[in-house]
């Protein structure tokens, strides 16, 4: 078989052509997380001044910076796992990525910012960014996330209550328990 695979149409008895895979992890399978989690097991070797998080296929490097100094170190840091990611062929997508500084109001972010590259890209610099469905933003204030998610809850409020008017007050405090997932 080599380096080849076979997928599957809309039921078994119906299969696509063989075709070359030259990398990847099968989606969707069980042994895909187990054969990702080996396949990045060595990324630990860029982890020395750095932080990284890994939450499935993404990655986050965090890095205390109070002077120069600390930020070269987290730009070789990034360096280091560009090499490791062109080593074991692994595409980044720097369109994607994303730069972020958290601090305190007083900072001067013009006189203290740097240029983040991942590949010799400049990363872009945003002033908020959503992760894991938080809303982060420079101060860690969450007024932004917070104003989101009461908008959000506002809109469907709104939405039940055009909708669903001819409901007893029985069925109306189910459906909001059901949406809004209060016990």
């Amino acid at each position: 078989m080599g380096n080849s695979s076979r997928s599957y149409g809309a039921s078994p008895a119906i299969m696509s052509e063989w075709s070359d895979v030259l990398s990847g992890i099968p989606q969707g399978s069980i042994l895909g997380p187990v054969l990702f989690i080996i396949y990045i097991n060595d990324f630990e070797s860029c982890r020395e001044d750095a932080k990284i998080y890994l939450f499935a296929d993404d990655a986050r490097l965090d890095n205390h910076i109070k002077c120069i100094v600390d930020a070269e170190i987290l730009q070789s840091k990034k360096d280091k796992f560009t090499n490791w990611a062109h080593k074991w062929l692994v595409k980044l997508s720097t369109k994607k990525c994303k730069s972020m500084s958290f601090h305190q109001r007083q900072y001067d972010t013009m006189n203290n910012s740097f240029t983040c590259k991942i590949d010799g890209v400049p990363l872009e610099q945003v002033e908020s960014y959503k992760d894991l469905g938080v809303l982060f933003d420079p101060f860690l204030l969450f007024d932004q996330h917070i104003s989101n998610i009461v908008s959000k809850a506002y809109s469907m409020l709104k939405l039940m209550q055009r909708n669903f008017r001819e409901l007893s007050r029985k069925c109306s405090v189910v459906l909001y328990k059901t949406t809004f997932g209060i016990c």
